[in-house]
Formats: C-alpha cells, structure tokens, sequence
C-alpha cells in the first residue's frame, strides 16, 4: 500500500503542480481562467482524497488516480 499511496500524492503533486505552471506564466490571462484552473485543483484534490480513502480502507479499486497536468 506504501508505494501505492505515494503514486497517488505524486500525480496529484505532479497536477498542482502543472496548474501552478499556469497560473502564474508570464502570458495574458483569459477572462475566467484563474477560476477554471483553482477548479481544477479542487478536483484534483477531491480525486486524490477520495483515492487515499479507498486505499486506507483497503478497498481495491480499478480506476486509480491519474494526474490530468497539462489538461487545463
């Protein structure tokens, strides 16, 4: 379970970490952009949570967590 909970903190970092890149690039904001990318790093963080609450409940599961960086 180590190693699969770490995978799982390391694609949500991996994400926040993306979003972050495109929060603050040195580029024209779009109207409404900041909001969509603080979503998605709530999304991000519900994915994750939710991910960590199955594998510490011991509940397999097929779909593990996937980080969606570069998806904005």
């Amino acid at each position: 379970m180590h190693s699969e909970v770490l995978g799982v903190l390391d694609a949500h970092l991996t994400e926040l970490q993306a979003l972050r890149r495109a929060l603050v690039a040195a580029r024209p904001i779009d109207a409404g952009e900041r909001w969509k990318i603080a979503g998605a790093a709530q999304a991000s963080a519900q994915r994750c949570a939710q991910e960590l609450g199955l594998l510490l409940a011991g509940e397999a599961t097929e779909q593990r967590y996937r980080s969606h960086a570069g998806v904005s």
